[in-house]
């Protein structure tokens, strides 16, 4: 009789333990985002500032061309963003971040204008803008967060797993 080798004997069996199955350990910054949930607010922030360089670029392109216009231009992106049918209810800034605005019953905002003129008012005026990116600091831990155009167009802002492509 010989002495099977390591490789020739069968493994061990599992042991039953009556303690619970440990939980992976997460760290907050990292944390997974889950589509459909809430957007954070530094999600929100940083696509709100793509969303006024691509607003300053618009005013600057077509100011340059058509002095008069270029401001109309800008504020016009700013009020209607999140409507445009082509970036499918995303804004510049939003497609970027992978988040999306929508009605609080999940409804896309594409064509949609009138609601995201509502939701997108205060930008329109210089500096009041500010106000909105305070309330939502201010608000930054609630679920939903919400600012003051959202309650207002009753919207809210949500993580998407891929923004479809353009």
């Amino acid at each position: 009789m010989s002495i099977p080798t390591i490789s020739e004997m069968p493994p061990p069996r599992p042991v039953e333990s009556s303690a619970p199955p440990a939980k992976p350990v997460v760290d907050d910054d990292e944390e997974e985002e889950v589509p459909g949930s809430s957007a954070p607010f530094e999600k929100r922030a940083l696509a709100g500032i793509i969303d006024c360089f691509v607003s300053g670029g618009l005013s600057w392109i077509v100011g340059s061309l058509i002095p008069k216009l270029g401001p109309i231009v800008g504020i016009a992106y700013m009020l209607v963003r999140d409507a445009l049918p082509f970036m499918e209810g995303h804004s510049l800034g939003k497609r970027i971040m992978k988040i999306k605005a929508v009605t609080m019953d999940g409804r896309n905002l594409s064509g949609d204008w009138g609601t995201s003129i509502l939701r997108n008012v205060l930008f329109a005026i210089p500096l009041v803008g500010l106000i909105e990116v305070v309330v939502l600091f201010v608000r930054k831990d609630k679920i939903p967060l919400r600012r003051l155009g959202d309650e207002w167009a009753k919207t809210k802002v949500v993580v998407v797993k891929e923004p479809s492509s353009i």
